[in-house]
């Protein structure tokens, strides 16, 4: 009588079978979808207001955060650091809810959420998620060769 409870039919089996297979692919797409969306470059062609920059900089590495966010604490780090090997590069960090019309302009659906910004407010990166330094290192070098060629374009 004890070994009643668990007795399940064939049928009952492959069904509950076929729920937890059916359970683990739609978390392992929806862990590969999320795992490619972290670190994700993405260019657009509206500005952030100069007022949210670092002033006397030629580049603002601006970081949006929250506080239950288990990457912004790496991010910053990795951009602090960026800015330090960079002449002319600053990092400042936002909580997400302080800057609700940067989140709403640039859709942000995740933090860390980084911005390479030039000066005049022009964003030239936006990273959704973590990222590497070499590859903070890489779109800092990228966005100095575009200004400079920018700023080539203008010299008399």
């Amino acid at each position: 009588m004890v070994f009643q409870i668990f007795d399940l039919t064939w049928s009952a089996m492959s069904e509950q079978l076929v729920v937890i297979i059916s359970l683990l692919v739609v978390a392992s797409a929806a862990g590969v979808w999320w795992k490619r969306q972290q670190g994700r470059v993405t260019h657009t062609e509206a500005d952030i207001s100069p007022s949210l920059l670092a002033a006397g900089h030629w580049l603002t590495l601006v970081q949006v955060s929250s506080p239950l966010c288990s990457y912004c604490g790496a991010m910053r780090g990795i951009l602090s650091q960026a800015a330090t090997r960079h002449d002319g590069v600053a990092h400042v960090e936002y909580d997400i809810s302080e800057i609700p019309e940067v989140v709403d302009k640039f859709h942000v659906r995740q933090t860390p959420t980084t911005f390479l910004v030039e000066a005049d407010g022009r964003v030239a990166h936006q990273i959704g998620g973590a990222t590497n330094p070499r590859a903070i290192d890489e779109l800092i070098g990228l966005t100095r060769v575009d200004v400079e060629q920018r700023a080539d374009e203008y010299e008399i």
